[in-house]
């Protein structure tokens, strides 16, 4: 794999990022949507985020993270979800964790205590992800979604951060 560099979100990535989005919409478990959603959806899943993130590799988009509010309350100003989708050719080549990384730090510097991932059971490849990167599951709606005509679980893992001081 030639390098891949981590940087912001830029206006000019959204077809390459819905590109992505897409693929797993069409493909897999892995986004809830059951039809390609159009390009208007980058700005939905930028708005309000904490931070957005693309991979890229000489000049592709190859993956994309980002970090937003778990919940729009004051009350939950210390949680925030995690939302990554990695072209299937980057996955398993250490990509998924640096832009983990990335976003723990923001997470520390914004204060966030914990991150949340809301991920389809049958996902198995994501809730290994999660796993691997700390985090654990803390609860399951049974029966939550249904794609492709099968029904899946929605399972909610997290990890708490290290309190910086």
């Amino acid at each position: 794999m030639a390098a891949v560099r981590i940087r912001p979100v830029k206006d000019g990535d959204r077809d390459q990022v819905i590109s992505i989005f897409n693929h797993y919409v069409k493909e897999s478990h892995a986004a809830f949507p059951d039809q390609p959603v159009e390009p208007g959806f980058f700005e939905f899943m930028r708005h309000g985020a904490h931070a957005c993130y693309v991979a890229e590799e000489r000049g592709k988009v190859v993956g994309f993270a980002i970090l937003r509010p778990f919940m729009p309350f004051p009350a939950f100003s210390g949680t925030a979800a995690v939302t990554f989708f990695i072209l299937p050719s980057h996955v398993r080549q250490g990509l998924g964790t640096r832009m983990m990384e990335v976003m723990i730090d923001d997470a520390n510097r914004l204060g966030i205590l914990t991150l949340v991932a809301q991920i389809s059971s049958r996902n198995k490849g994501s809730i290994a992800f999660h796993g691997k990167q700390g985090f654990r599951e803390c609860g399951r709606v049974p029966d939550a979604g249904m794609k492709f005509g099968e029904p899946f679980d929605l399972v909610l893992m997290r990890r708490v951060l290290p309190q910086k001081r």
